[in-house]
């Protein structure tokens, strides 16, 4: 099989095309660039809030299950800012604590990577993977490391959003440089972590 692959990578953002067969499988970059402060962040690729419809906001975490079709409910309040290093990111409210969901502009299938911190272990945050129609598809708690660090993930199943809560750093943590593979329904492989860094081996 011919595979045509174009990318480009610059020191905090990784964005790739790769073409199997003519059909495109695509890494998204998620943009804040164009993004205000507020309780729904509409941006680039995906939209954001701190709870997902049928969901509820107690301290860090969220209780309740999200309804079909599965939807942000505009809460709290999540900053919009922009640092030296990284760019544009986002910090749930109050104290960079508060749960963080979003919302995909479409389906995903393997790779998926955003930074958190800065970080001080021990601490963790639980990940939540949900499918369009507000199923769980996946979950589990992840260490944080020490500052601010790129987690990259290969997700196995199909899914549309993801809830990032119960976080547990004491001086909270600011979210960035997000990326992830949308799913072609017709393509037969799937971007995984793995691959994207074959790329540069």
């Amino acid at each position: 099989m011919v595979v045509e692959m174009i990318f480009r990578i610059s020191l905090l953002a990784l964005s790739a095309v790769i073409i199997f067969a003519g059909l495109a499988s695509a890494a998204m970059e998620i943009d804040f660039s164009d993004c205000t402060s507020g309780p729904l962040i509409d941006a680039v690729n995906a939209d954001f809030a701190q709870a997902f419809a049928g969901q509820n906001v107690v301290g860090n975490g969220l209780v309740g299950s999200p309804t079909a079709p599965l939807t942000l409910a505009p809460s709290g309040d999540i900053t919009v800012e922009f640092f030296p290093v990284g760019g544009w990111g986002l910090l749930p409210q109050p104290n960079n604590q508060a749960p963080l969901c979003f919302l995909l502009d479409y389906n995903s299938r393997g790779a998926i990577s955003w930074v958190m911190g800065h970080a001080s272990p021990p601490s963790t945050v639980d990940l939540v993977f949900f499918d369009e129609d507000g199923n769980v598809v996946l979950q589990f708690q992840q260490i944080l490391s020490a500052g601010y660090s790129q987690y990259n993930f290969d997700i196995p199943v199909e899914f549309r959003g993801v809830a990032i809560h119960h976080n547990t750093d004491a001086g909270g943590l600011r979210f960035y440089n997000f990326w992830y593979a949308e799913s072609d329904p017709v393509a037969t492989e799937t971007i995984t972590w793995d691959g994207v860094k074959a790329l540069f081996r």
